[in-house]
């Protein structure tokens, strides 16, 4: 578990930089790998062309992530009492049909938690995205936080830069909204 962690864990600035030098078209880690099995031909800048640059960048992230989201999957189903699953056993319920009525009932709201803090956090991403492409090549990575960014500190225009992170505020917060409307009422047995 500490494993899977450790990416959560580490700087986003170490992530973004390391990536950065591991997808290097010439002497990249990644391009040697590639080559040296034959699935690529010549070698590709994974954050140097608008075709692969969002995709590159949502792989690190979703890495990044994924121990975060592990852990807190895995801290639900540990807190799911086994007597659901002997009471289900006796009814005759197999693996499939326990999964689908007890586990999955169970980590909805944990999933749903996890949905929306991954969605705010990655609207909001601005270091991997600033360290890696800088919003680059051409604009296929800028982002709001980005053009925020830009807008306050190469520009000096911070009342605009204040009005759009305002905007961003209210969008993600009408988001949230529908967000748990939509989820509706917990549904979880209680146990």
């Amino acid at each position: 578990r500490a494993m899977v962690f450790v990416a959560y864990l580490l700087p986003p600035i170490v992530i973004a930089l390391t990536f950065k030098w591991m997808a290097l078209a010439q002497n990249g880690v990644i391009n040697d790998i590639l080559l040296r099995f034959g699935i690529l031909s010549e070698p590709v800048p994974f954050f140097g062309t608008p075709e692969t640059a969002l995709s590159a960048l949502i792989l690190v992230a979703s890495w990044q992530y994924t121990g975060f989201v592990t852990l807190m999957v895995i801290a639900r189903l540990q807190s799911i009492p086994d007597r659901l699953y002997d009471a289900a056993r006796m009814d005759g319920a197999g693996p499939v049909r326990q999964f689908l009525d007890i586990t999955l009932p169970q980590i909805r709201s944990v999933v749903l938690v996890v949905l929306l803090l991954r969605f705010v956090w990655m609207f909001n991403k601005f270091d991997l995205l600033y360290m890696t492409t800088r919003g680059g090549p051409g604009e296929s990575t800028r982002t709001l936080p980005i053009y925020i960014f830009e807008t306050a500190f190469t520009n000096f225009e911070l009342g605009a830069a204040a009005a759009i992170a305002i905007l961003l505020l209210v969008q993600l917060l009408v988001v949230a909204a529908i967000f748990f409307v939509l989820s509706g009422p917990d549904s979880e047995n209680q146990t």
